[in-house]
């Protein structure tokens, strides 16, 4: 027993840990865990490279291929005390909140244009902004646009739901 688990382990390390996953469904990997190791190969993924960064409450995330930046508010009620922007993301996934899905929804659209076959224009691009709500900018962490890559892979048949 003690032989599987340390071929396992051995083959994990092989690959970059996902900072942020659904399983069966995507996973996220921050540039830090891109710069371990590589990502292990899925069949039929879909891959999107995209930077994510957070100024005065708002995170900001451009898919490489995307004609337009998604801007979500982060809001103080949101509870995130950690400085990580993969922090963010998982109280959205955790909580299901629309967040969360408005994310998703920019991935599948980018999806789209990610093998750069297509080139999207701006008015293709649906209008992923969404308003504050009234409620209190969250404006602790802030980071500069970082020009390293995060990565979303997801499986194709999972991305729609």
């Amino acid at each position: 027993m003690e032989g599987r688990r340390g071929v396992a382990a051995q083959q994990e390390a092989r690959f970059a840990k996902p900072t942020l996953m659904e399983p069966g469904r995507c996973w996220i990997y921050s540039p830090a865990a891109l710069d371990k190791a590589p990502v292990e190969p899925r069949r039929r993924a879909g891959v999107v490279r995209f930077q994510m960064w957070k100024v005065d409450g708002l995170l900001h995330v451009h898919g490489a291929c995307a004609a337009t930046t998604l801007v979500l508010p982060v809001y103080t009620s949101d509870g995130v005390g950690y400085p990580a922007l993969s922090s963010v993301l998982r109280t959205w996934k955790d909580a299901r909140n629309k967040r969360w899905g408005l994310f998703r929804q920019y991935m599948a659209f980018a999806l789209e244009f990610a093998d750069g076959s297509l080139q999207a224009s701006e008015a293709e691009f649906p209008n992923f902004q969404m308003s504050d709500e009234g409620k209190r900018l969250d404006k602790r962490f802030g980071q500069a646009r970082c020009q390293k890559d995060w990565l979303y892979i997801c499986d194709p048949d999972e991305q729609s739901t």
